[in-house]
């Protein structure tokens, strides 16, 4: 029923290659008039018509389904009822057929009283219950709801109930009952006369017009091979269903054109880009220039397939004029608790500025920092980045030379298995180097780009094996946030907010996917992998730096748990175990506040464990020494086992070696009613002392019997 329902889902997709073609709609296809005729409109009603039919069906259904659950319910909360094992018995006054819901089993109040109802009955309901054959009824009920015009549906609801009463007849026999004799039973059970009313639909019952089938069943005793052999003609016949009523999808594939292009990471990254600016409207600048080389690089194809990027986003940081703090908000920015400061690019105490004045700046920017995007290390609601006139040169008039210089250190660090990253890097080195003066480009002795050769070979996506190209991008993607953060990696890390750590592990991730993937001869030739950032819980910030937390582990745990006391234990011993009570929670406080609260000295816990476990071998040898004394008080009195028995003499009669077998095997009774008393606890002073009596006498008899055959 299930895969009936599956097959149809099933999709088989064939993709064809084909040749994009562009087609033209002529206008001689389309006849355009005015002429509007007159003719009635036909409005079909036979969708509506179905529509309600279903509904209707479904509605009655669904109130029929309803009902029995309903009548269900007032049975079990009206009548009597019991726990049985993991089943609740309810007892109806009503003549009814034994029957099942849940775990629920209904039975006749009169015949369960007076012991009429056979064992054999109640525990086919019992598997009725354990094998949960409700829920498969309730399954096919919620089905023959929603699907109720389908007459497979009532064939196939009444085919699981008849496998129902198959797995409990089986259950039942399976147990050692007669065969002859349950089918008896069934056949009385199953007479019209003996109930009278109807029980619900949802629940399992004996029902007198599947008895000639089910003895049928009974009869027939399948071999483990046929059941395979069988199994195994259903494969082919699920192969037909599936290909015969699953659907078939055909989608045409466009054929591959080799040319220059850039690779899928790279408009893959594109596309992210260009999707998170149209969202928010927001550019990051350390990127953008990276997006558009890789929109210069891509073909003509590639274009067609993407938006091209936001044009003259970023603004000539050279043209940036001077900007200089007044004296009024300089000193409000001594707040430490409300502003972050960065002189140069450099992060500094707010005490720093005592040694500035206003006008020693020749430029800040301030910025407001949202609760989310705030770091343990620059929790301020502020951060203010000032420049000297120095820094100012460096930061803003040189911006362009110091990137330029930057982006081709990059570059020269690259191998040939970069190429693609290589290239992109020279398109934006070709651009700062357009955006330059004359003058720039002699003073600073600016090569010019365009002389650069980067590829040995044709740009294609073939040149370099594809995994690699993959994990260089995703290194790639974490060194990018790493210098856009311009943290100090890997302790850094500790300084980002919870959203930037969950970001920069997800670009961590997806570098490690694409390394695991190289081979051997790969990961030879790829570069290196990025250290793993560090775990936040194991740093704590002190004094401004992260060290690393101080593991607790050279301490000994408390000991374990004192041994019980012996009965009657001394004033002495109680008092000893009160204190060393006191003493174990005091020392598991010791440790717990200095590795959360950082409270306390290691010299104290040192001296506290050792204060436990000496208390801990004090109690333990007291109550032993105490147990000890108990033992031997009780044992006191009693006389030790007699000594060995003498040797047999040569050819000792019968009766002498039945004796010696007896002393033997009484003996080592003995021995362990003594070694039980001492040590368990078990047996009386009055059983030992009657078997030291038994065992005396016997060696007693056995010794003078020896000696007399001795003698003779």
């Amino acid at each position: 029923m299930l895969l009936s329902i599956g097959i149809p889902l099933i999709t088989f997709t064939q993709y064809i290659e084909v040749e994009r073609s562009v087609s033209f709609l002529s206008t001689q296809n389309f006849i355009l008039t005015d002429t509007i005729t007159n003719e009635p409109i036909n409005i079909d009603y036979t969708s509506t018509i179905l529509w309600s039919i279903y509904l209707l069906g479904v509605v009655l259904f669904l109130f029929r389904f309803l009902k029995n659950l309903f009548q269900l319910n007032q049975k079990i909360r009206k009548n009597v009822k019991f726990k049985n094992k993991e089943f609740t018995n309810v007892l109806l006054n009503d003549l009814v057929h034994p029957h099942t819901f849940l775990n629920y089993i209904f039975l006749n109040k009169t015949n369960y009283e007076n012991n009429q109802l056979p064992d054999e009955v109640l525990l086919h309901e019992e598997t009725h219950a354990k094998q949960k054959h409700t829920i498969d009824i309730l399954f096919i009920e919620f089905l023959q709801i929603t699907f109720w015009f389908n007459p497979l549906l009532y064939v196939i609801k009444k085919d699981i109930k008849l496998n129902h009463e198959f797995l409990a007849d089986h259950a039942v026999l399976k147990r050692g009952v007669n065969k002859s004799t349950y089918q008896k039973i069934l056949l009385a059970f199953a007479t019209p006369n003996n109930y009278i009313k109807n029980h619900s639909s949802l629940a399992n019952s004996i029902n007198y017009l599947l008895i000639k089938k089910r003895f049928t069943v009974m009869k027939i005793q399948t071999s483990k091979t046929v059941f395979w052999f069988r199994s195994l003609l259903l494969l082919p016949i699920l192969c037909v269903l599936i290909y015969g009523f699953s659907q078939h999808k055909v989608v045409e594939k466009p054929v591959e054109i080799h040319e220059t292009e850039v690779t899928e990471a790279m408009i893959q990254e594109y596309i992210e880009f260009i999707d998170k600016y149209e969202k928010t409207k927001i550019i990051d600048f350390l990127v953008y220039e990276r997006i558009v080389a890789i929109y210069e690089l891509m073909s003509d194809k590639q274009r067609n397939t993407v938006k091209k990027y936001p044009d003259n986003m970023i603004p000539s940081l050279a043209k940036v004029k001077y900007k200089i703090p007044i004296e009024n908000e300089f000193n409000q920015w001594k707040n430490s608790e409300k502003f972050a400061i960065w002189i140069n690019g450099r992060s500094v105490k707010n005490t720093e500025l005592d040694n500035y004045k206003a006008t020693d700046f020749k430029y800040y920017t301030s910025s407001f920092v949202h609760n989310n995007a705030r770091s343990k290390k620059y929790p301020q609601p502020y951060q203010n980045h000032l420049y000297t006139e120095k820094g100012f040169e460096e930061t803003y008039l040189k911006y362009g030379i110091n990137k330029f210089r930057r982006l081709f250190d990059e570059y020269k660090k690259l191998d040939d298995i970069n190429d693609f990253e290589k290239q992109l890097i020279k398109v934006q080195l070709e651009k700062l180097y357009k955006s330059l003066s004359n003058q720039d480009i002699k003073k600073y002795n600016i090569k010019n780009p365009a002389t650069l050769n980067v590829f040995k070979k044709n740009i294609n996506k073939d040149t370099i094996p594809k995994n690699i190209e993959s994990y260089v991008q995703a290194r790639t993607y974490v060194l990018n946030f790493i210098k856009k953060q311009d943290i100090d990696y890997p302790l850094g890390y500790l300084t980002l907010s919870e959203t930037e750590q969950k970001y920069f592990n997800k670009l961590y991730r997806l570098m490690s996917d694409e390394y695991m993937k190289l081979s051997e001869s790969e990961r030879k030739s790829a570069p290196l992998q990025i250290a793993p950032p560090p775990s936040p819980k194991e740093y704590e910030l002190i004094d401004g730096k992260f060290h690393k937390k101080k593991v607790v582990g050279t301490f000994p745990p408390p000991p374990p748990p004192l041994s019980p006391l012996p009965k009657n234990p001394s004033k002495a011993l109680i008092e000893l175990k009160k204190k060393y009570d006191e003493q174990q929670e005091i020392y598991g406080k010791l440790i717990s506040s200095l590795i959360n609260e950082k409270k306390g000295t290691t010299e104290e816990l040192r001296k506290a464990s050792v204060h436990v476990t000496n208390l801990y071998k004090e109690y333990s040898a007291m109550a032993e020494k105490e147990k000890d004394k108990r033992n031997k008080s009780k044992v006191e009195g009693f006389p030790p086992p007699p000594p060995p028995l003498s040797p047999l003499p040569k050819n000792p009669s019968k009766a002498l070696l039945e004796l010696k077998k007896k002393y033997d095997q009484e003996i080592a009774i003995y021995g362990k009613l003594i070694g039980s008393f001492i040590s368990e606890k078990k047996g009386t002073t009055e059983e030992l002392r009657k078997a030291s009596v038994h065992v005396t006498n016997l060696y007693k008899e056995y010794s003078a019997m020896a000696k007399k055959e001795k003698e003779n």
